[in-house]
């Protein structure tokens, strides 16, 4: 449900003593944004500030820090804090605006959250969008790293699909259930503050699901071995190291393994692979190609496959796996289901790049690109159909629109240092 445009909301939030203009100025430092330090809750997605407000009048000994999207909504829970406070002043509560699918710009290890709060989220019932729900696994894994431990997340919707599969994100990303109910309202749970959307569904007669999960410690916790540093180094210096790596102490959690970082699918020119490149606008990797402006660290590793003179890099994570395409700002979207679709889509249909370029730019809205091509092949077209035994697939540029507006599965970041926070990395030196 979109929110109404309300021209009052900013003004209302920059004048607010409760609400934060730049939260990427106390990433690492938010236990210093509140007057009293106490334990850290988080909500996100707080919508209209009911639980919002009322969580935070109720239990004056925690901080709490609320997120959500859009700060016309915002503005709405400003206004219904305000009213549930009166003329106490809101110290234990701050709130701002920001796209929580990027909340490690905001937030990181140093912050240390006791418990997240997550309400009646978007459920995102398409397949395709799935990934975009806030308890999908590549978030967890994101709030796993401001979460303290021993903290908890608190989860609580109206959506049985959304529940049910929300289950398995969370033992998958190695969580454990301390509270579980499919009928909040007629449980023994007791400190539940309902909110607006809550109330709604309850009156519609609509059960209310809800689930309290702690990390797993028994979980491994994945270390991730740097490729590049794998093949540098001897084969007994690599073990001496691995080996102090998995030394485990007792009390400590398991570890687990998994390479990452980038490497170059070596590729011997031959006239097919040239009348390719000069057809194509890419560029097939080789060993003069170190590739050393390549700027992102991905996870898991990912193979490089051809690269253009725009930052794009194309190339694949497993030996059978989709094409990937990562640019310049860390995105990384699907382009094709193997190689030989790829190969297909870059011959035959010159409008391919265009839709790929409005996703990078828009991220998520692509405009429409004409999908029938000429099909009338010029001789080189013939050369290459012929040789690599590709058909022509009028349903290529439907595909990669389709492919785009999926997730490819990879976590990109910027740099090493970055993934670092997220991840645990094995250090050679």
């Amino acid at each position: 449900m979109r929110i109404r445009r309300k021209p009052w909301a900013r003004p209302e939030l920059a004048a607010c003593p409760f609400n934060i203009d730049n939260p990427a100025e106390h990433c690492g430092h938010w236990a210093e944004v509140f007057p009293k330090q106490q334990p850290l809750h988080l909500e996100l997605g707080c919508g209209k500030g009911v639980f919002t407000a009322e969580q935070a009048k109720r239990h004056p000994e925690y901080n709490l820090v609320a997120i959500d999207i859009k700060s016309d909504i915002l503005g709405v829970a400003k206004r219904n804090i305000e009213e549930l406070f009166g003329e106490q002043p809101v110290d234990n509560l701050r709130i701002f605006a920001y796209d929580i699918e990027r909340i490690l710009e905001v937030m990181n290890e140093n912050d240390q959250f006791d418990r997240i709060f997550i309400n009646f989220c978007n459920p995102w019932p398409k397949k395709k969008h799935k990934k975009k729900r806030l308890t999908y696994t590549r978030q967890l894994e994101h709030y796993k790293t401001f979460l303290k431990p021993d903290g908890e997340i608190w989860f609580k919707t109206d959506d049985d699909e959304l529940f049910e599969e929300s289950l398995d994100y969370f033992k998958e990303c190695g969580f454990n259930f301390t509270y579980l109910t499919r009928d909040l309202h007629n449980s023994d749970f007791t400190d539940n503050v309902i909110t607006e959307h809550e109330r709604m569904f309850s009156e519609q007669g609509i059960p209310i699901k809800f689930l309290i999960a702690k990390l797993d410690p028994t979980v491994p916790l994945r270390v991730y071995v740097d490729a590049e540093e794998l093949l540098s180094k001897e084969n007994e210096m690599m073990g001496e190291t691995l080996a102090k790596v998995f030394a485990k102490k007792d009390g400590e959690r398991p570890l687990d393994l998994a390479l990452a970082g980038k490497m170059v699918l070596q590729q011997e020119k031959d006239p097919i692979d040239q009348l390719i490149e000069e057809r194509s606008g890419l560029h097939f990797c080789n060993q003069e190609n170190s590739l050393e402006q390549f700027p992102f660290y991905p996870v898991p590793l990912m193979y490089i496959l051809m690269y253009d003179d725009n930052g794009n890099y194309f190339g694949r994570h497993t030996d059978d796996g989709p094409i990937v395409c990562v640019n310049l700002s860390s995105r990384c979207c699907k382009v094709a289901d193997d190689i030989r679709a790829f190969l297909e889509l870059i011959l035959f249909h010159p409008n391919w790049k265009h839709l790929l370029n409005q996703a990078q730019r828009t991220g998520r809205s692509i405009d429409e690109v004409e999908a029938e091509v000429e099909v009338n092949f010029e001789p080189w077209q013939e050369i290459l159909s012929s040789v690599l035994q590709l058909p022509y697939d009028a349903e290529a540029l439907p595909k990669l629109r389709a492919n785009l507006l999926q997730s490819s599965g990879f976590v990109i970041y910027p740099n090493l240092d970055r993934a670092m926070k997220d991840n645990r990395f094995l250090k050679t030196e």
